[in-house]
């Protein structure tokens, strides 16, 4: 009788952000990253990356992504801190590095309410969280859905 090994790669389809880029987001999608928005028609999910036709993006560079066809309201709602803009903010790339902006337990507390984040780009986003996990969370704004990437917040209200 052999042991199974699960490798440390394997992929977990089971999580927030899976759920959104592969179940409920149609495409295409804008991925916002630190160095500015690619549309896709498509994502492979992997378990530090997102293969998309015109290559990869590593997670830890991702912001939100969104539906592109929701791009022309959330354009009208999400605002710029040109301060923290101007800080040009990045994501450490060991997590244990990365400073604890959002605690699950704010997130708890906060679901189905009214927040205010900031984005390390500067985004400005006013929502109601609907969802989150150990990596990221979900917001309505104007009746569209963003999903946010946790270590790319740099304040949460």
């Amino acid at each position: 009788m052999s042991e199974t090994t699960i490798s440390k790669k394997e992929i977990n389809l089971n999580t927030l952000e899976a759920d959104v880029l592969l179940n409920r987001f149609e495409y295409p999608v804008l991925l916002v990253t630190f160095k500015g928005i690619i549309q896709t028609d498509g994502i492979r999910y992997d378990t530090y990356d997102l293969h998309t036709p015109n290559g990869i993006v590593k997670k830890n560079k991702m912001i939100l992504a969104f539906m592109a066809e929701d791009a022309p309201v959330l354009d009208k709602c999400i605002s710029i801190d040109a301060a923290v803009k101007r800080l040009r903010l990045r994501t450490k790339y060991h997590r244990e590095d990365r400073p604890v902006v959002i605690t699950d337990e704010m997130l708890s507390e906060a679901v189905g309410k009214d927040v205010s984040v900031t984005m390390m780009n500067g985004q400005m986003l006013d929502g109601t969280l609907l969802e989150y996990n150990q990596y990221n969370f979900t917001l309505n704004i104007a009746d569209k859905v963003v999903l946010g990437y946790r270590h790319a917040v740099h304040q949460f209200q």
